[in-house]
């Protein structure tokens, strides 16, 4: 199944290597990969993830992946998967989009 990887969550990917490789230099593409592996992980088994824990955030159908200390929040359709969000676990996604 294709993923395809909204603007937003594009923008995330954006943000969290800039600060990956800010905080930590030459090791920050070890963890980018790590999400990325997991953004493809997606293509073969869509249902990996649970479903999000909150419920409103279960009402619109988005599940979530772990990826190191951060999320993938995703939702599955009938021929493909959306990529919302990837967030570090820390931060709020109360506002998801």
């Amino acid at each position: 199944m294709k993923v395809k990887v909204l603007r937003r969550a594009r923008q995330d990917l954006d943000e969290i290597q800039a600060w990956l490789e800010r905080e930590l230099g030459e090791s920050a593409d070890r963890h980018l990969e790590a999400i990325l592996d997991g953004l493809e992980a997606l293509e073969r088994t869509p249902l990996m993830g649970p479903p999000a824990r909150d419920p409103v955030l279960q009402q619109r159908g988005l599940r979530t992946l772990v990826r190191g200390r951060y999320l993938i929040f995703y939702r599955v359709e009938a021929t493909r998967v959306l990529a919302l969000r990837v967030l570090r676990q820390r931060r709020s996604w109360r506002r998801l989009p």
